[in-house]
């Protein structure tokens, strides 16, 4: 597999393709950031580090008015799913 090394602040530490994931039998968990594959001496086990932490915020002009969220009321219908047992929930 060949790898191309970019100087570039990124949140990834690599990005491989499904194709290549399933090529190494690797395991990856985006959950816990970490990516396991077998090798000859056993399973190695990459970890992600955080370089850059993500921001989320709002931006807005100020004077301009945030948008109203209005209640919406829950509708419920009931739908026979066996046509001999209209009934029945």
């Amino acid at each position: 597999m060949n790898f191309m090394v970019v100087r570039s602040p990124s949140p990834y530490n690599g990005i491989i393709g499904r194709p290549r994931v399933r090529k190494i039998r690797a395991i990856p968990s985006t959950a816990y950031g970490m990516i396991k594959f077998p090798v000859t001496g056993g399973i190695v086990t990459l970890q992600s580090s955080r370089i850059i932490s993500l921001e989320c915020s709002m931006v807005s002009k100020p004077g301009v008015p945030r948008s109203v969220i209005n209640q919406v009321k829950e509708e419920t219908i009931q739908v026979a799913i066996h046509p001999e047992y209209p009934n029945k929930p």
